[in-house]
């Protein structure tokens, strides 16, 4: 049983998002919206961009050496570095690959960053500090790993957990795939593939009671978008697909297992409307 490490980059956002029970400091729509938003980015969107990219890998893998050559492969050949005869190292996270094929059932790799990654992308932004006083005494020491497990459920679908011992988000999601409506000879990224899925997770209560959960309403879809602007007297392209996604996503928090507040994101390609517990923006 073969296994295979990778480490590769991660777009993140290093917003600190926190939340209080103060009088009104920190407790206001904008700052829920921006807490909700944090979170939507860093663990949902995130998660399927992970996805895809480990299925890119995954498939440049078992390319034959000369397959590899092509220019398609330019990037993966060039960021793709073997460290030894099961670790590959591409840039700063950690995929393992356990049991071969990332698109035969039963198939699980698993992504891990690692504490220097953990303190600026996941530890600061989602330690859930909920005083007026709180200095982040209370949150846990480093030295752990957030921890994605991808499992092939199917034909073009997988299951992934999210979490790890350094932070307070765990997640569930399921997902699956169908190769993306795209006009050939246009610039794209990725597998070519668009994702549709359910998702769903909690945030740990902390030492005063605090915690919540989150889900999306809606299929979270995670698609290719035609993006064109005027490159009149260059020699760049008008025209190239980026990655979008449509969710309806809703926070729930609860202090002392009562619900305290809420937020609901629509996010559309019409951009995203936020509703609070505390009012709207």
């Amino acid at each position: 049983m073969k296994k295979i490490f990778l480490y590769f980059i991660v777009s993140v956002s290093a917003v600190s998002c926190t939340l209080d029970k103060g009088s009104g400091t920190h407790r206001t729509p904008d700052a829920l919206y921006q807490y909700t938003s944090c979170l939507l980015y860093d663990w949902v969107v995130n998660s399927v961009s992970f996805l895809d990219k480990s299925l890119e890998i995954d498939a440049y893998l078992w390319l034959s050496e000369e397959e590899k050559q092509k220019p398609e492969y330019d990037n993966l050949r060039q960021s793709l570095r073997q460290m030894d005869e099961n670790t590959f190292q591409y840039e700063r996270a950690l995929i393992i690959n356990t049991d071969g094929p990332l698109t035969e059932q039963g198939t699980v790799w698993t992504l891990e960053l690692d504490d220097d990654m953990l303190y600026n992308y996941m530890f600061q932004s989602y330690y859930w500090r909920v005083s007026d006083d709180s200095d982040g005494s209370s949150a846990p020491d480093g030295g752990s790993s957030v921890t994605w497990r991808v499992e092939c459920t199917g034909s073009d679908s997988w299951k992934i957990s999210a979490g790890g011992d350094a932070v307070m988000v765990s997640m569930e999601a399921d997902f699956e795939r169908a190769p993306a409506d795209i006009m050939e000879g246009v610039k794209y990224e990725g597998t070519g593939y668009d994702y549709t899925g359910k998702v769903s997770g909690q945030i740990a209560e902390d030492r005063d009671g605090t915690g919540a959960d989150f889900r999306t309403e809606s299929d979270f879809r995670y698609y290719y978008r035609l993006y064109e602007w005027d490159s009149s007297g260059s020699d760049e392209p008008d025209r190239e697909y980026y990655h979008d996604y449509d969710v309806v996503f809703r926070l729930d928090v609860y202090r002392q297992d009562e619900l305290s507040d809420w937020c609901v994101l629509t996010c559309s390609s019409d951009g995203m409307d936020c509703q609070t517990s505390l009012g709207s923006l």
